[in-house]
């Protein structure tokens, strides 16, 4: 009886479809359980953080100091005054002028500043030249700007 069954399991084919079938089907179980089992720890990790964090807000208890509101209050009154006040007007005008200004100062990414400050710089060159030409030039750069 033994030998028949011996016979009988070897007569049981599986084709190698089915096998990498049956393969395919075990391994994706197994990696799905394990991601699970990965997700169902990190989600205790959490509630146990939250618990830790709830017991200690719940042990903290903040009191409301009667002086901070008082201070809060006139704070509040300050701010209040300071939005109401006149000459204002002179501000904003002083503001806008000066935004004015440094939007002239910026025109063309300085370009056109750069280029006038050259022309000072060789003009001032060439005056100095000119003087060190002359033969009581060097004395009087000498004594009228220190060189």
């Amino acid at each position: 009886m033994a030998e028949d069954i011996e016979n009988d399991f070897k007569q049981i084919k599986v084709s190698r479809l089915t096998l990498g079938l049956i393969m395919s089907v075990a391994v994706t179980s197994g990696v799905i359980v394990w991601n699970a089992a990965q997700v169902a720890g990190r989600i205790g990790e959490l509630e146990d953080t939250v618990n830790r964090v709830e017991q200690d807000m719940g042990d903290l208890t903040l009191e409301t100091d009667p002086t901070i509101l008082i201070r809060l209050d006139s704070l509040e009154k300050k701010i209040d005054e300071l939005a109401d006040m006149e000459g204002l007007d002179e501000i904003d005008e002083r503001l806008a002028y000066i935004e004015t200004w440094i939007e002239e100062l910026d025109r063309d990414s300085g370009e056109e500043f750069r280029w006038e400050i050259d022309d000072l710089h060789h003009r001032s060159f060439s005056l100095e030249e000119a003087i060190r030409s002359r033969p009581w030039g060097d004395d009087f750069l000498r004594d009228y700007l220190g060189w």
